[in-house]
């Protein structure tokens, strides 16, 4: 079976690829008019210009909530809250908790001011988007790839193992195993892409990507009374951890810690300001840079070779008991000398990008977790480190990475080791593929970006 990769050409500099693949914008005209729908509530004067003009818009809520005195359902995104009538396929949406993976294109029918600078926005839904699926050439393609090959190229990377091994804390963040999420720690060299793939898969699975968010934000928001991210989504990329130390966002990780541990242990999420709780496991990978062998001002290379020992230090220096966090941790890397991410693309013979179609890579990430969910638990666990090692060793087996022993699995949990390290040290064994296999690229011209539920 042909590899379906579509080339993609980005003509406008403002959208990112994660944006031109999840809608399959890949015309200059389909570009153009995505990015002026995504943009407008992003600012204060193209959202007033698009309602002076009754143009509709795109948003993706980070908030939801209900108003039980006006029967609405409030939308919360850039700063801004959109009020939609209450309505039985929404609420559905809301239930279910799918509304996190879907797009709202609206049209505003009246500003309602809250004081200088803030307004409620009354609203009417012109359109619902949702990711599409291909189940069917997902089945075909696990038979004739890797699963790792097929997740590199669905975030448009070439299909080798150093590639995989840059981006291995973001996939594996993709996966829960024995009733518990599975998360990562990633500290890289600046430039090879973390935000970029995490980007990507927030338009592949239930993905989210954010610096550190607040309590009210992050689990429920007690004044608006609305559930924050854990409530929408499965997975959380949270960027630019190393700069938490020496931000306000310190006081926002400080201030979520406690919860914060319980929800990552038991995917119970419950503030103590609110009697508001509720059941959902959530994956958390924690992204951050390494300048220079160390982390600004606190030299994080300094104290051990071991990266749980490393992140130890870090998260002591924030100003919390480290022990906890690192018993939740189920993989810590630092990487001092990835590829930038252009040396990783997989480029096209004009130089553009070729990704694996968005709706056949939902589809493999989708399957792929349920075979995780399913693998055999390896070891009878008596320690932490036998849950980590069973968890790691399931999303191993079930990406196909071939070469890894016990013993190896065992030092990637501990921290001796690296994914990365493996693969630069050609411990891995690639068994090439015999079959001739022809790559078929397409150039999709699409009008529209994405289908409307119906």
């Amino acid at each position: 079976m042909e590899l379906p990769l579509v080339e993609v050409r980005r003509y406008v500099r403002t959208l990112d690829y994660d944006a031109i693949v999840t809608f399959e914008a890949y015309t200059k005209e389909a570009q153009e008019a995505l990015e002026r729908k995504l943009n407008t509530a992003k600012n204060d004067f193209k959202l007033y210009e698009a309602i002076r003009k009754r143009e509709s818009f795109l948003v993706k809520p980070e908030v939801i909530s209900i108003s039980w005195k006006y029967n609405n359902i409030l939308l919360s995104t850039d700063g801004k809250t959109f009020i939609l009538p209450l309505d039985e396929e929404l609420v559905k949406l809301f239930t279910d908790r799918e509304a996190g993976s879907y797009y709202f294109e609206l049209r505003v029918n009246k500003i309602i001011p809250k004081g200088e600078k803030k307004a409620y926005f009354m609203s009417e839904v012109e359109a619902v988007y949702q990711a599409e699926y291909d189940y069917d050439t997902a089945k075909e393609l696990l038979k004739q790839f890797k699963a790792w090959e097929l997740l590199c190229y669905a975030i448009g990377y070439k299909a080798d193992i150093k590639n995989f091994a840059t981006r291995f804390a973001l996939f594996s963040s993709l996966f829960s195993f024995n009733d518990q999420a599975i998360h990562t720690v990633t500290f890289t060299n600046p430039r090879t892409g973390k935000s970029r793939c995490a980007k990507m898969l927030m338009g592949l699975a239930k993905a989210y990507v954010t610096p550190f968010p607040t309590p009210a934000k992050l689990i429920y928001d007690s004044r608006k009374f609305s559930y924050g991210l854990c409530y929408f989504y499965n997975h959380l990329y949270i960027d630019e951890f190393d700069k938490v130390y020496s931000s306000r966002r310190k006081d926002s990780f400080k201030d979520s810690y406690e919860v914060l541990l319980d929800g990552m242990a038991n995917g119970i999420w419950q503030r103590e300001t609110t009697s508001k709780d509720y059941i959902n496991l959530v994956s958390f990978c924690f992204m951050g840079n390494i300048e220079q062998d160390n982390l600004k001002s606190y030299d994080l290379s300094a104290y051990s070779n071991n990266s749980r020992e490393k992140l130890k230090e870090y998260i002591a220096q924030i100003g919390v008991n480290p022990e906890p966090f690192l018993d939740r941790i189920h993989y810590v890397e630092y990487i001092k000398d990835a590829p930038i991410a252009k040396a990783m693309l997989n480029y096209s013979e004009r130089n553009n990008v070729l990704f694996l179609k968005p709706a056949i890579s939902r589809s493999i990430i989708k399957m792929l977790q349920d075979q995780c969910l399913a693998q055999d638990i390896a070891r009878r666990a008596s320690s932490l480190i036998d849950d980590f090692f069973n968890a790691m060793k399931a999303v191993i087996e079930t990406l196909q990475i071939e070469g890894l022993d016990d013993y190896t699995i065992e030092k990637l949990v501990k921290g001796e080791l690296s994914f990365y390290d493996i693969a630069k040290g050609e411990k891995l064994i690639e068994q090439e593929n015999q079959a001739e296999e022809e790559v078929k690229i397409e150039e999709i011209d699409m009008s529209e970006f994405a289908k409307e539920v119906s």
